[in-house]
């Protein structure tokens, strides 16, 4: 079994003591962290881990992960060639237990970048799998409370209607988010979600329904599709330790599938549950 070791010397294995994940998501060391969940337990052998914690109730917090030898940055990615080996079985198996249990994909389109304070005018939500209710194929237009956001230039002279061309005419006459609240429980409700970029998308719809006083939609597990297929692309970040998250668009050309339009809410989650249906195959 792997263990690792807390500055304080403590030897402790990472999952069993239930360690918080988030501050090695970034860390560079994710990748290894991800091929020793699934087995794969030849890689850092003689490369020892520190695992900087602090004490939150009776569990074990990580704030920082690191090699005890400030030097030592061996190369934890495969080559491109080889990622279907580490990940293959990973990828299996999350996709498999996906298909075998209710599971929507689903995308939006916004106002801007910050999905505390923007807002969605589009979303789209398709079945990844219906095997308890009806297939799922869902998109509507959404009326913001400030639609005039959309032309808004930030620092690179580019709106939000130049990324997706939704201008703010297209959405009069639409429902607002509280119109279809009611909606997105039905077709959402205690599921698994899986979209793109699930830290950015499910944010926005959590903080639309905080905003608008309404009940957050409940979810079973949260699936993040970039974070979960992004080796695929084999961008190999050497410093970091791990792959770079692809683009949307960039790994549906990888995989050979159909893209139209990369700023389309439905189109995009139409491409991530091809582009799963296509790995897990």
């Amino acid at each position: 079994m792997w263990t690792l070791h807390t500055a304080g010397g403590d030897r402790i294995n990472v999952f069993d003591n239930m360690l918080e994940r988030q501050p090695w998501e970034n860390s560079g060391y994710r990748v290894w962290f991800e091929a020793m969940e699934i087995g794969q337990t030849d890689r850092w052998m003689n490369s020892p881990i520190i695992v900087r914690t602090v004490q939150d109730g009776r569990f074990l917090n990580a704030v920082s992960v690191q090699p005890i030898a400030r030097d030592a940055k061996p190369d934890i990615m495969p080559a491109p060639e080889n990622v279907w080996a580490l990940y293959g079985p990973h990828w299996r198996h999350t996709l498999h237990s996906l298909s075998a249990e209710d599971t929507i994909v689903f995308d939006t389109e916004t106002t801007g970048t910050d999905p505390e304070l923007d807002e969605a005018v589009s979303i789209a939500v398709q079945s990844y799998a219906a095997l308890h209710r009806a297939s799922i194929d869902y998109h509507t237009l959404i009326a913001p409370r400030f639609p005039e956001k959309l032309l808004v230039q930030n620092a690179e002279t580019t709106s939000a209607y130049d990324i997706h061309g939704i201008h703010p005419d297209d959405l009069a006459g639409q429902p607002s988010f509280a119109d279809i609240h009611g909606k997105l429980r039905e077709i959402m409700g205690k599921r698994n979600w899986v979209c793109w970029n699930a830290d950015f998308d499910v944010m926005l719809l959590d903080s639309l329904c905080i905003r608008h006083r309404l009940p957050l939609i409940p979810r079973n597990r949260v699936v993040c599709a970039m974070k979960l297929l992004s080796p695929l692309a084999g961008q190999r970040d050497a410093g970091r330790g791990s792959y770079r998250l692809a683009k949307l668009e960039g790994m549906a050309v990888l995989m050979g599938l159909e893209f139209p339009d990369a700023r389309d809410a439905a189109v995009d989650a139409k491409a991530t549950v091809s582009m799963m249906r296509w790995a897990h195959d």
